[in-house]
């Protein structure tokens, strides 16, 4: 049986500062929504018990209230200033904390501190015919930035990303399988009005070498203005993941492919306050594994309200 609970998510906005204003600007917004997880790896999959390291994966429905956060303040020396926002990457969600400065007239460059928020994971996510023990996961690390403005109409943004993955306990008995590392990610973007398109590379270097992989992939989506104050945003990447050793208990490497798609609806001037904006979004997360038992299916829908100051 299902069962719904209600929990506290942070997702990115949909919204965000375009321009480097004095003073403290941003956005907020508060939400509810539905989400459905299956994954034998995923605490929130409530799947703590398993019979077989063959099983398919379980699948959980809760109710969640979400919370949303764009803070910035500008005009510290010239063009620059500080956020503190949520971040939602390829391996880590959270928040970002940084600094981000325009300048030679096209380009702008970030620094920034991102981490995750009580994330879980079992501690051995093999143990069988007894309850798997859940453990605290912090993931951290420092992302850098610069997009250069071609013209008015189109830009490109390129990302590096190194973080490091700890996990609090460690219970998995085999050395080819520990899943503490580093991982570094790469990404390029061009956006041209409302269209945008990007490439990825990944590499989880992780203290066991079954769990270690490479991962790359494409990206694209639209913005499209239509009606009067509302937005259309679908989003659509695919990934390729190639393990980098063979994965003792089941002889074969973990490598396969990952899907996402989002479909976004933002309407502006809502309740006719420009300030005011509300949303939907439904994202879909699949990823398809040689080795079954890491197949995952990540499904999320969101509604709300944002304030925008």
């Amino acid at each position: 049986m299902k069962k719904i609970l209600l929990s506290l998510c942070f997702i990115p906005l949909f919204l965000s500062a375009a321009d480097f204003n004095q003073g403290f600007s941003g956005n907020i917004s508060l939400g509810f929504g539905i989400r459905d997880i299956k994954s034998n790896l995923s605490p929130l999959a409530d799947r703590d018990y398993i019979n077989s390291i063959n099983e398919n994966p379980h699948s959980s429905t809760d109710a969640s209230m979400l919370l949303g956060f764009e803070l910035y303040y500008g005009g510290l020396i010239d063009n620059d200033r500080l956020f503190l926002k949520n971040y939602n990457g390829r391996d880590i969600s959270g928040i970002s904390l940084g600094y981000e400065r325009a300048y030679l007239e096209k380009f702008t460059s970030s620094f920034a501190f991102v981490s995750s928020l009580r994330e879980k994971a079992y501690a051995n996510p093999y143990l069988i015919k007894q309850n798997r023990e859940e453990t605290d996961v912090s993931k951290f690390g420092i992302k850098l930035g610069t997009s250069y403005e071609i013209d008015a109409l189109q830009n490109i943004n390129l990302s590096y990303l190194f973080a490091k993955n700890k996990i609090d306990k460690e219970l998995i008995p085999y050395n080819s399988l520990k899943r503490e590392g580093y991982f570094h990610q790469i990404e390029l973007k061009y956006n041209y009005s409302f269209f945008n398109a990007g490439i990825n590379y990944d590499y989880n270097d992780a203290d066991g070498k079954a769990q270690s992989f490479s991962r790359y992939g494409v990206s694209a989506g639209i913005n499209h203005p239509f009606m009067q104050d509302y937005i259309l945003s679908p989003e659509i990447a695919f990934n390729k993941i190639e393990a980098k050793k063979t994965n003792v208990l089941y002889n074969k490497k973990a490598s396969g492919n990952e899907i996402k798609f989002n479909l976004k609806v933002v309407k502006n001037n809502f309740l006719d306050n420009k300030n005011l904006y509300s949303y939907a979004t439904y994202i879909l997360k699949k990823e398809n594994n040689d080795i079954n038992f890491y197949d995952e299916t990540y499904q999320i829908f969101l509604a709300g309200i944002g304030y925008r100051f």
